[in-house]
């Protein structure tokens, strides 16, 4: 297995506590004797087969005393990383179909459809984030005014 594919196929959060984890130099073993946990854990997290729990977290982040944005970065990252997902009550119609549809899908998407969809879905970001123009409104003229 190559290691895209191996990075490919885990979580952001797993991703990230790993590169956090090899930056410092250790290894799994090492890492949860110093967090208190088994090395199967830090493999099972690291390869997204679970997500952390906020104590697995803390004492990563004591453990490697990581800088406030590396700290940022592991709940940026694990916002990223969810197991399961709940939709809002009473979305339209068409939007849970195209959950449905997507849900389908999801583990068969070719990079370059994930590329599409994430540029659609942050379309509505960047409208917002753009200046709005208002039309300015043309006086009627009145009949007297008209020119003749």
């Amino acid at each position: 297995m190559s290691i895209y594919r191996h990075f490919a196929m885990s979580t952001p959060i797993g991703i990230y506590l790993r590169t956090l984890r090899l930056r410092a130099g250790l290894r799994q073993q090492e890492l949860a004797e110093r967090l208190g946990y088994d090395a199967s854990h830090v493999s099972g997290v690291e390869v997204g087969r679970k997500n952390p729990s906020q104590e697995f977290l803390e004492r990563f982040a004591d453990s490697l005393q990581l800088a406030p944005d590396e700290k940022a970065g592991l709940e940026r990252e694990l916002s990223d990383s969810p197991t399961s997902i709940q939709l809002i009550p009473d979305l339209p119609t068409d939007e849970y179909r195209m959950y449905a549809e997507l849900s389908r899908k999801l583990g068969r998407l070719s990079p370059g459809q994930i590329a599409t969809i994430r540029t659609v879905a942050g379309l509505d970001e960047e409208i917002r984030s753009r200046p709005v123009y208002q039309p300015y409104r043309i006086k009627r003229r009145s009949k007297e005014e008209a020119p003749m």
